[in-house]
């Protein structure tokens, strides 16, 4: 979801990546880590799905038409986080999807986006760096 921005999109991605990894199941090599070989699936499927749909992305806003934003007392912090997340370039918010929501550490993080274990715990620590300015919280004064 992270990735496409779409729901419908993302679980489309899903089933396809299931499908040709069940078709491309004779292509895992044995003694290496399942779950890294279906995510770099997954991954490409997603990047197929934004190649083949680029004028959607492009053309299509953030929010649909006619909907409003939820009232502010009535957003919550994943809304916030969801929000923060859109402004993120794909490579950034990719690694912060892998990082933090899939629980991956940066050399599963490499193997997925096939860079080296190094790259992405660069491309994470940029993600966060510009992640940081959106979720400052001021200090407390007192000692409270």
């Amino acid at each position: 979801m992270a990735m496409l921005r779409n729901p419908s999109q993302a679980e489309d991605a899903v089933q396809e990546a299931t499908l040709n990894a069940w078709a491309k199941i004779q292509t895992f090599r044995r003694g290496t880590d399942f779950k890294s070989w279906y995510l770099t699936i997954v991954a490409n499927e997603c990047r197929q799905a934004l190649r083949s749909a680029w004028w959607r992305v492009i053309l299509k806003p953030f929010v649909e038409r006619g909907s409003s934003p939820p009232p502010q007392d009535r957003v919550d912090a994943g809304d916030e986080v969801r929000r923060a997340l859109r402004r993120l370039s794909y490579d950034h918010r990719v690694v912060i999807v892998l990082r933090f929501y899939l629980d991956l550490s940066f050399e599963e993080i490499g193997r997925t986006l096939s860079i080296s274990p190094r790259m992405a715990k660069s491309r994470t620590q940029r993600a966060l760096n510009r992640l940081r300015p959106i979720f400052s919280v001021p200090e407390v004064i007192g000692n409270e």
